[in-house]
């Protein structure tokens, strides 16, 4: 019964983050598998982290959160074996994510993110999304971390100004 009941709860992570094609908190999945009693905290927390070292899940941090993403291999495995989260179950992540789109929708539609990389450096990656349409996909080196930290920072909170002023700036007449 406990292997059954791991994996249909891994399962239901990796439709939850299938389904919404978005990345997700640990708040936002534990919101919906928890309250409607399919585990407890800790072993939603153990579930999420084999998903991560399985290579199913992968996780975005940002200066201020962390999120998860389904992989290709996650997708894969859920084609395989989705046919074990009942229909029930599935009805219920629609209607989750249908009474929460527009507070997920919120949180997602601007997004930061910083990657140590090997040589010390840090990869700044930016995004900016309306309607689910991406406005601007910008990735950034930076060689301090406190750097890479603030642009995310600012991206957060002037991303609406900056994407302006890069939009405007690659507009004018240079010439």
């Amino acid at each position: 019964m406990i292997n059954h009941e791991l994996s249909t709860n891994k399962l239901i992570i990796l439709y939850m983050l299938k389904r919404i094609e978005l990345p997700l908190t640990n708040t936002q999945l534990s919101d919906f598998i928890i309250d409607k009693g399919y585990t407890n905290y800790f072993s939603f927390q153990e579930y999420l982290h084999q998903l991560v070292e399985s290579d199913l899940i992968r996780t975005i941090t940002t200066s201020k959160s962390t999120s998860y993403e389904i992989s290709n291999e996650g997708i894969t495995t859920l084609g395989f074996f989705e046919n074990r989260i009942s229909e029930t179950i599935k009805k219920e992540i629609d209607q989750y994510f249908t009474e929460k789109k527009y507070d997920i929708k919120e949180h997602l539609e601007i997004s930061s993110e910083y990657i140590p990389e090997k040589d010390g450096d840090y990869l700044v990656h930016l995004v900016a999304k309306e309607n689910g349409k991406t406005l601007i996909d910008l990735t950034i080196n930076v060689f301090d971390k406190d750097y890479a930290i603030k642009i995310c920072d600012q991206w957060k909170e002037e991303s609406h100004i900056l994407y302006k002023v890069i939009l405007n700036t690659l507009l004018e007449d240079l010439t």
